[in-house]
C-alpha cells in the first residue's frame, strides 16, 4: 500500500509522514517529490532543517508561506516544528492554514513531515484525523524501512498495514506487507473456536454417542389431520343464506 502512495496514485488532501530525530523521512520524501515532478506537479518545498538533503524552493521563513497560484501545486513541509518556530506561529494556526490551502482549486496536496518526539500527542491525533495518507516510519536498517501505512480511500474506507520498504539508489525496489492492522474505528475480530464458545456454559449442548443412538430409535407419535369439505356457493342454491356456514360438513 505504501508503494502505491509513494508512486503518486492518490495525490490529494494531507499526506502525513511521521519520523524521529534521525530524519529518515527525507529518503522517502525525496523519492515522492521525484515522482511528483514526473507527473508535472508544481512543487513548493519548505525545508529549514536539512536544505542540504532536500533543497527548498523558497528560503523564506515567514508564516504563512506564499502559495503559488499555479495549478496542481503540492506543498511540501519538512520539519514542521522548526518551520512554525521560525515563523513565530503555533500548531493550531498551521492546521487552519493547511485546511485553507487544501480548499483552493490549485492546491492538490499538502505533504507534512513531523517528528513524533517533538509533537504533542493531541496534535498528532489531529493531524492523523484530517490526513488522507500517513506513513509512520517505525525503524530503518540500511535500505530497509519498516513503516505503518494508513490510507483513507476516497469512499471512506481506511486501511492500515505494517510494511517493509526496500529503497536503493533513491528508488523503491519493493514493498512487502508484514501484516494488516485494524483500521481506525474498527475493533479486531478475535478468532474463536467452537470449544471456546462452549466453554463455561451451565448446560450441555454436546450429544454423546449413546444419546445419538437413543434419538435414532425414538418413535414419535403421529396425529391424524382432519378434513374440511366445503361446497362452493355457486353449487349450493338450496340452503338458507341466513346461515352461510350451513353447508360446511366437518
Amino acid at each position: 500500500m505504501a508503494e502505491q502512495i509513494l508512486d503518486g496514485q492518490d495525490i490529494r488532501g494531507l499526506f502525513l509522514i511521521i519520523e524521529d530525530s534521525q530524519q529518515n523521512a527525507l529518503v522517502l520524501l525525496k523519492l515522492y517529490c521525484e515522482k511528483l515532478k514526473i507527473k508535472n506537479y508544481n512543487l513548493q518545498i519548505f525545508n529549514a532543517s536539512r536544505p542540504d538533503i532536500l533543497q527548498p524552493t523558497d528560503l523564506s521563513v515567514a508564516w504563512p508561506p506564499v502559495i503559488d497560484k499555479v495549478q496542481s501545486t503540492v506543498l511540501v513541509l519538512h520539519g514542521i516544528e522548526l518551520l512554525l518556530a521560525l515563523g513565530g506561529t503555533n500548531f493550531e494556526r498551521f492546521v487552519r492554514d493547511a485546511l485553507e490551502w487544501l480548499s483552493r482549486d490549485n492546491v492538490s496536496q499538502v505533504v507534512c513531515v513531523v517528528n513524533r518526539e517533538l509533537t504533542d500527542a493531541n496534535e498528532m491525533r489531529k493531524l492523523e484525523y484530517i490526513c488522507c495518507q500517513r506513513l509512520d516510519i517505525l525503524s530503518r536498517k540500511a535500505d530497509l524501512f519498516i513503516v505503518e501505512t494508513l490510507w483513507k480511500k476516497p469512499r471512506g474506507k481506511a486501511i492500515v498495514q505494517k510494511e517493509e520498504l526496500d529503497i536503493a539508489g533513491g528508488t523503491l525496489v519493493k514493498g512487502t506487507v508484514i501484516k494488516d492492522v485494524c483500521a481506525i474505528g474498527e475493533t479486531p475480530r478475535p478468532t474463536v473456536s467452537v470449544s471456546d464458545m462452549l466453554a463455561g456454559l451451565t448446560f450441555n449442548v454436546n450429544t454423546s454417542g449413546e444419546e445419538k443412538k437413543e434419538k435414532d430409535q425414538l418413535v414419535l407419535p403421529y396425529t391424524e389431520a382432519g378434513e374440511i369439505n366445503y361446497t362452493l356457493d355457486r353449487d349450493d342454491d338450496f340452503d338458507e343464506e341466513d346461515d352461510p356456514d350451513d353447508d360446511l360438513n366437518i
